[in-house]
Parts: C-alpha cells; structure tokens; sequence
C-alpha cells in the first residue's frame, strides 16, 4: 500500500514523503523516499554495527533526531505499538495500553532489516520487521506512518531543528501517537 506524508508546518525540506508499506505473514516491510533530499538533513551514523538480531541495537528516545516511526493496533482495541527506526540501525519498540498509557517495551515488531540509500535527489530508507500480530485474511491493523527528519539549524549553526512528517495532522501540535493520525487500514498481502 502507497501512502504520502506531509509536513506539520510548510518547510523548505521537501513537501512530502512518499513511502510504501506492506504486511505479508508475519512480515511487515517499509520503505520510505524523500525527494528532493536535503544536504542539511542530519542521517544518525554509529561508530559500531549493531545486529538487529541482538538487544544491542535497541535504544530509547530516537525521536530526537531523524527517525522512521509506525504505530500499529488491532481493530477495536485501545492499546497499540510504537516502533521507532533510525538509519544507523537502532531501533525500539514500545506498547501502550492507550494513547501515551501504560508504555513498556514490546516484543510485538522486532527488526530484521534496514538500509538507507543515499543520491544526490533523493533519499531511501526501508525496513524489514517480523511482527507478532495474530492476523488472518480479514484483519485490518490500524496503522499510523510518521518521520522526524532533524536538520542544521538555519539560525543557529550549534542547534538543530526537527521537521514533523505524518500521513495527517490532526491536533494543534504534531501528535504521532494521536489515533485519529492512524488512517491506514493495513491488510495482508496473499494469505
């Protein structure tokens, strides 16, 4: 399934993030595109490869910088799951029982692969992940997409400032884990 994000504030960054996203048996695989790419978006780097297969790429508050993010919950139920990916390969995965309640860790999206490709228009970034979710041909999951794109401060060169992607915005501030910004239903692919 092809979705768009678009900005929270008008930016000079790219106006939208195209990307696709596709739930195939206990699968789910994404990729992202940001065309035109912009020199100043800040891409996280680590010094040391970290094995998605290990906790050791498991890392907390990688919504600060340039980060990939999906939320999924079953039709009906409350509670849902965050994943938060960045190019270098970290990842997390939090549960909440409700909007921002009872957050703790999850097994539920566990990373498998991830690879950022670079060019001088465009930039892609995908992600592989084995989910926990039991589906069958008829389920639906309730999914939002969003992206944190960190870049150069224009006013202050030692700063930084974040820019806000999601499928929509529907509060006053950019609010990812709002359940009305989830609008994908998402299905399986040939089960």
């Amino acid at each position: 399934m092809k979705f768009v994000l678009t900005p929270f504030t008008q930016s000079a960054l790219t106006n939208q993030i195209n990307g696709e996203i596709q739930l195939k048996e206990n699968r789910l695989m994404c990729r992202f595109t940001i065309s035109p790419c912009a020199a100043e978006i800040k891409w996280p780097t680590s010094d040391q490869k970290t094995s998605p297969e290990t906790e050791m790429g498991r890392h907390d508050e990688l919504w600060k910088h340039t980060c990939f993010e999906l939320f999924l919950g079953l039709p009906g139920e409350s509670g849902y799951v965050e994943l938060n990916v960045t190019s270098d390969g970290k990842w997390q995965c939090y549960q909440f029982d409700e909007v921002r309640k009872g957050m703790r860790y999850s097994e539920m999206l566990l990373l498998e692969t991830s690879e950022l490709t670079l060019n001088p228009k465009e930039a892609s970034f995908e992600f592989t992940l084995i989910h926990g979710f039991t589906i069958d041909a008829s389920t639906k999951l309730k999914t939002g997409i969003s992206v944190v794109i960190e870049t150069e401060s224009a006013n202050i060169p030692t700063s930084s400032d974040l820019h806000y992607y999601a499928l929509i915005h529907p509060g006053v501030r950019p609010d990812f884990h709002h359940r009305d910004a989830h609008i994908i239903q998402l299905a399986p692919d040939q089960l």
